[in-house]
């Protein structure tokens, strides 16, 4: 993934192959939502049993994705309106922004 910190797996997959693949590999899904802003807050708790985490950001900033003590500069960045599915990572995560009011909807597929 070249500069992304190698601590998680990221795939970025759409439409109905994301769909397929999800279901084919999980059989329960939990949704939140989660507000975004300038400090770092929580978007999924630690949970041995996740096989899938999907990041849906809806915002007009970019979005950066880590561990605690995350930041601007060390997070993974994702942009503004993006999807991605993070495959293998059991830990918390947080997400912090550059700006306040950011949206990030957080499926967990177990």
């Amino acid at each position: 993934m070249g500069d992304q910190p190698d601590y998680m797996r990221m795939i970025v997959i759409s439409g109905d192959v994301a769909e397929n693949l999800l279901l084919q590999r999980s059989t329960d899904i939990a949704t939140s939502q989660v507000e975004i802003g300038v400090n770092a807050s929580v978007l999924a708790p630690a949970n041995a049993d996740r096989k899938i985490l999907g990041l849906l950001y809806i915002g007009s900033q970019q979005l950066y994705v880590g561990p605690a003590g995350i930041t601007v500069l060390t997070g993974a960045r994702l942009p503004a309106n993006s999807l991605i599915y993070i495959s293998g990572f059991v830990g918390v995560l947080y997400g912090v922004s550059n700006a306040a009011g950011q949206t990030v909807y957080v499926y967990e597929f177990t």
